[in-house]
Parts: C-alpha cells; sequence; structure tokens
C-alpha cells in the first residue's frame, strides 16, 4: 500500500459524490469559506480556505444548494476537513 493515501482502502458504507461547491463552515462566532469536495448522505469533506485547526466539536456547514447542516468535524488533514452530518428524523440516522 502507497503511504502517500493514494491507494486508500474504502470503509464508507454510504457513496460519496464529487462536488466543487462554495460552503462556509462555522466556528463559533467565525465563518471560515470552504469549499465542499465531496457528500453523501451523512457527511461531507470539505476544504478550508484558510489554515486553521478545527476542533472536534458541534458545527454547522452552510451552503447555497442545501442551506445550514449541522456536523460534527470528525476528522482533519492539514486543510482537509471530514464532516459527519447530525442525526435527523429525516436520514433515520439516530445515535443511541
Amino acid at each position: 500500500m502507497s503511504t502517500d493515501g493514494a491507494e486508500r482502502r474504502e470503509l464508507r458504507v454510504h457513496a460519496r459524490k464529487k462536488a466543487c461547491l462554495a460552503g462556509i463552515v462555522m466556528l463559533g462566532g467565525y465563518a471560515i469559506p470552504c469549499t465542499i469536495v465531496n457528500l453523501s448522505k451523512f457527511g461531507a469533506r470539505v476544504t478550508l480556505h484558510k489554515s486553521i485547526t478545527l476542533p472536534r466539536r458541534r458545527t454547522r456547514l452552510t451552503c447555497a444548494r442545501f442551506g445550514r447542516i449541522a456536523a460534527e468535524v470528525v476528522w482533519q488533514n492539514g486543510m482537509d476537513v471530514g464532516l459527519k452530518f447530525a442525526p435527523t428524523p429525516a436520514t433515520g440516522n439516530r445515535q443511541n
């Protein structure tokens, strides 16, 4: 396996679709512009436009196409960030 991440094993259950959408990640009262790189029903990968470390906590992702989505920061690698969308009754994604 390559160490550059080019040959990563896919562990996700839900397929992601490529995207190129302008978005904003909210951190407290700060709005951090980002590009939404890919999306699934349960999460997204975004690339921040600023070099900032986000804490692993609840946040919001805002996009003109989808509106405001509650999410949680689950990983960060440089300016790339993985977000898990908060469960809603509509998605059936419930946490115990």
